[in-house]
C-alpha cells in the first residue's frame, strides 16, 4: 500500500524500491502485466501513485533477477587463451547498467573462477539486448581485443539468429534499409539511419507465427527487430516494436521478452 511519503512516487520507482530490484526489472515486470493498481493491471511505467493505493506485484515467473536474488547464469561454449563463446541467457545484461544489475561483465569472470581458470579478466567486444539469448564472444586477452573490435567493425564476423516473427512469413527476403533511433529506446527505418542489411529465411510456420533465420550484414542497435517490423512481422514478445506480447491459445499467457536467439558466429 503507498504511504504517505510516497505519494506522487512514480510506479516504477515505487516498485524497485520496495522489491529491491532495479528499475529495468521493475518496467520490465510492469511491461508484461505483472503490476495491479487497485486491482487494475496497469502498464504505464511513470504512472504518478496515490495515497492508499495497492499495488500488487508478481514477479515469480519473470525472466530476470533482482538485487538479492540469483542471476541468470551463462553457459561456457568456447574456451582459449586469447578469447571465449559464451551463450546468454534471456534476461541477462551484457553490460553492467547503472543500478549494479548483474551482466556477463560480472557472471563471466565468476564463471572462469569456478573452471579453475587463473586468469578471469574479460572484454565485451559485441552485446546482446537483454531479452536475446545467444551467443557471445568475449576477449581474454588485449590483442583479441582490438583483433575482434576490427573485426567486428569491418562486418567479418558472420551473426545468424532464430527469431519468431507475426504472421505467415513463408519466404525469403533481404531487407536492406537505413536505420536510425526514432525516440528513447526505439529504434527505425529512416533515410537519415546508418546502412544496415539484413537476409531473413523462413524456416517453418505455423498459425499466425513463423520461425525465421536472420543473418547480419551490418550491426545497428535492434537490427532484426526494426527490419521485421518494418516488413510488416515484429517478433513474437517485441512490445516495443508492436509485437504480440500474448500467446493466442486460451487462457492467453505473456510472451516474456523479443523471441530472438543468436545460435551462430563465424
Amino acid at each position: 500500500v503507498v504511504e504517505p511519503d510516497e505519494a506522487g512516487t512514480n510506479l516504477d520507482k515505487f516498485i524497485a524500491h520496495r522489491c529491491e530490484v532495479s528499475r529495468r526489472i521493475a518496467r520490465q515486470w510492469i511491461r508484461l502485466g505483472r503490476v495491479r493498481v487497485n486491482g487494475k493491471a496497469l502498464r504505464v511505467m511513470t504512472r504518478p501513485l496515490r495515497k492508499g493505493a495497492k499495488v500488487e506485484v508478481t514477479p515469480e515467473t519473470a525472466p530476470t533477477a533482482g538485487r538479492g536474488d540469483t542471476p541468470p547464469r551463462p553457459r561456457l561454449v568456447y574456451l582459449e587463451a586469447s578469447l571465449l563463446v559464451v551463450e546468454k541467457p534471456a534476461g541477462l545484461l551484457s553490460e553492467t547498467d547503472r543500478h549494479g544489475s548483474p551482466s556477463l561483465e560480472t557472471e563471466v569472470p565468476k564463471l572462469l573462477k569456478e573452471s579453475g581458470e587463473s586468469h578471469c579478466d574479460v572484454t565485451l567486444v559485441h552485446r546482446l539486448d537483454a531479452g536475446t539469448s545467444g551467443l557471445i564472444v568475449m576477449a581474454r586477452r588485449s590483442s583479441a581485443t582490438r583483433r575482434l573490435n576490427q573485426a567486428f567493425r569491418e562486418g567479418t564476423v558472420g551473426k545468424r539468429y532464430m527469431a519468431l516473427l507475426q504472421g505467415r512469413f513463408a519466404r525469403s527476403e533481404r531487407e536492406d534499409a537505413p536505420i536510425d533511433r526514432v525516440k528513447g529506446t526505439r529504434h527505425g527505418v529512416r533515410d537519415s539511419g546508418r546502412p544496415a542489411l539484413t537476409d531473413f529465411a523462413s524456416l517453418r510456420h505455423q498459425g499466425q507465427a513463423a520461425l525465421v533465420e536472420a543473418t547480419l550484414h551490418t550491426g545497428r542497435t535492434h537490427q532484426i527487430r526494426v527490419h521485421a517490423t518494418h516488413l510488416g512481422h515484429p517478433l513474437l514478445g517485441d512490445r516495443l516494436y508492436g509485437g504480440p506480447g500474448y500467446t493466442v491459445n486460451a487462457p492467453p499467457e505473456a510472451i516474456p521478452r523479443p523471441m530472438l536467439h543468436a545460435y551462430e558466429l563465424n
